[in-house]
């Protein structure tokens, strides 16, 4: 993302370069937190659905020796 940001800006010029070179740090800061979050709520929503299922099947049960 951060090279097609780049690569786009210099093509529009100068000021096109400036917010491409914006842009592609911008990226690389925002995109792992955006996808971190995401990542967590993916992660609660997953939890909630197994703690439900397992509330009606009656879970798993592991046997270790």
């Amino acid at each position: 993302m951060t090279l097609m940001s780049l690569g786009m800006g210099s093509l529009m010029g100068n000021e096109g370069a400036l917010a491409g070179l914006l842009f592609g740090v911008g990226a690389i800061i925002t995109v792992p937190i955006f996808y971190g979050i995401l990542g967590f709520i993916g992660g609660i929503i997953t939890a909630l659905i197994y703690n439900v299922a397992a509330g009606f099947i009656g879970g798993l049960e592991i046997e270790v020796e």
